[in-house]
């Protein structure tokens, strides 16, 4: 019989998707959490490194201020007084990547032959203000410290000649307050490591002239106090552990495009482009009085690595994982299941089956022993072999075939027995066998092995043939005794009857009839068909004819 194979139950299929669905949802779930805890870092990172802006912008305010009031203090600074100034603030406070901190004086045309003799006494042989030509009024860089090689490139250089630098100026002179410019390409770079860059400005006026209008203002202005940024420097110095997991893009006023990039955190090198991956902020916020800078962020590799979208595709993955087992363990449950009904059906048929067989064994007209093939002990007996032999089931249990009474004649040693062990079936057609009164009776002999619970046993059926040898005996003998008549009986030469013991004459066949147990029938030999039928041919279908036509 051919079993079907075995397939996945309802219950493990509905036990797996429901598990996937779960998972499903609890993957949504996770993913929207993680999405969502990744927009608030990126907010606040965001929120966080605009306000360290801000904070770099005003400190260097309060620096301006502080070098405005020095000023203040006394208009005649000298050079000497400025750099010991610089050098004491830079000990308490760093600049904010500001390229340094200077003082740019204006100048009439009448004022400028004068300024230049000055500057030149004090050890400046070649100063000279820049760029040369007549002009309504003029700014000279006199102090800039650091005084490096990189500063002294813009000693004497009139930042008023130059229209982003003057819009600044203006602004700072005319409000009063600090100023910042929009982006410029500084003096001071001198390699080819090229930043953008730019200013603040903090005016100066002379001590004691009224500055409470515009007029006044320009009227009272001495100079300024400013610092040169390159922003590159400038960020740097915000951020010193650099951007691993935001990306930020400075530009100079409300819009974002090539020409106002003032600095990318991937490289001043990177090629602008609109396009960024992940999610976004721009923001737009004034630095200084009067200027804006828009403020770009984006999500880095880094930050896409460090964030947890992997966990949502973890956890589904071991949701779909314990899925399958929940659906496997219900599937080997089912078939678990399946096989204990199946296995109480075949107990059952078992049971049943054993049930029969038991009535069988104890209701056959054959005698049977059932023996255990290794040591030839009788475990079972049947009640018939009792009644045929006179032995009681306890005498025939737990002893060895050989040792039985009735069965000594018929195994008389342990090298019979080995023979049945060795056959599988074993046929012994006439044996005698003694029962316990006395009597002699002839038994067929059967023997076969087969597994029981993995256990060779050996079922013997003993049947009585004592009835059948006896009619078989008395056939023989009646056989016998026509033999001896043939012998002896006379019979006449001419009609061949034959003379019976009380002296009548009957024909053979009633003879035999009468004294024997034989019936006959009647037929032509081949001699006769040949003297009676000389034409007949046995091949042809057609009866033969006399010659009389009989």
């Amino acid at each position: 019989m051919r079993r079907n194979p075995i397939r996945p139950s309802y219950w493990a299929v509905f036990a797996f998707s429901v598990g996937v669905v779960i998972s499903l949802i609890v993957w949504q779930m996770m993913a929207d959490i993680v999405a969502h805890q990744e927009k608030e870092l990126f907010e606040f990172r965001s929120r966080e490194k605009i306000s360290a802006i801000i904070a770099a912008v005003e400190n260097q305010n309060q620096i301006l201020f502080g070098g405005a009031g020095f000023f203040n203090a006394s208009e005649n600074i000298t050079r000497n007084q400025w750099h010991t100034y610089v050098e004491t603030l830079l000990q308490k406070m760093h600049l904010a990547g500001a390229q340094g901190l200077g003082f740019a004086q204006r100048l009439t045309p009448e004022e400028l032959a004068e300024h230049v003799r000055q500057v030149r006494a004090e050890g400046f042989p070649g100063y000279s203000i820049r760029p040369e030509g007549e002009r309504a009024e003029y700014t000279s860089i006199i102090y800039l410290e650091p005084f490096d090689k990189r500063n002294q490139k813009a000693f004497g250089y009139d930042m008023f000649s130059e229209t982003v630098r003057r819009k600044a100026m203006e602004l700072a002179r005319d409000t009063g307050h600090v100023a910042l410019s929009g982006k410029v390409t500084l003096l001071q770079e001198i390699d080819q490591d090229v930043q953008a860059g730019f200013l603040i400005y903090m005016p100066v006026y002379r001590t004691g002239q009224p500055i409470s209008t515009v007029g006044e203002r320009r009227a009272a202005l001495y100079g300024y106090v400013y610092s040169p940024f390159r922003v590159r420097n400038f960020v740097d110095q915000i951020f010193p552990n650099g951007f691993h997991y935001t990306r930020l893009q400075i530009f100079d006023g409300p819009e974002a495009n090539a020409q106002s990039l003032l600095f990318d955190s991937l490289g001043h090198d990177v090629i602008y482009s609109e396009k960024l991956s992940g999610p976004t902020k721009t923001e737009v916020v004034e630095v200084a009085s009067e200027h804006k800078w828009t403020l770009r962020f984006s999500t880095t590799a880094a930050s896409k690595s460090q964030s947890d979208r992997s966990l949502p595709l973890i956890l589904l993955g071991i949701g779909i994982l314990l899925s399958f087992t929940i659906g496997y363990i219900v599937w080997l449950l089912q078939i678990s299941h399946k096989k204990a009904q199946q296995l109480q059906e075949k107990t059952s048929e078992l049971q049943k089956s054993e049930i029969r067989y038991r009535r069988l064994f104890e209701s056959a007209k054959d005698g049977i022993l059932i023996l255990d093939a290794e040591t030839g002990m009788i475990v079972d007996v049947n009640p018939f072999m009792m009644e045929l032999t006179g032995y009681s089931h306890e005498e025939f249990l737990d002893k060895h075939l050989w040792d039985i009474g009735p069965l000594k004649d018929v195994l008389a040693s342990k090298v019979s027995f080995e023979e049945l062990q060795s056959q599988d079936y074993i046929r012994y057609e006439d044996l005698p066998l003694e029962t316990r009164d006395g009597r002699v009776i002839h038994v067929e002999f059967i023997s076969n092995m087969y597994k029981v619970d993995k256990r060779n046993v050996i079922q013997c059926n003993i049947r009585d043939i004592t009835a059948r040898k006896l009619a078989e005996e008395a056939l023989q003998k009646a056989l016998d005794d026509v033999r001896t008549l043939r012998g002896i009986l006379p019979i006449c030469s001419n009609c061949k009857k034959i003379l019976d013991d009380k002296g009548q004459w009957s024909q053979v066949e009633v003879y035999v009839r009468d004294h024997t147990e034989a019936d006959f029938s009647h037929g032509i030999c081949p001699d006769c068909m040949k003297e009676l039928y000389p034409d007949y041919d046995p091949d042809d279908d057609d009866p033969p004819e006399k010659e009389d036509g009989a």
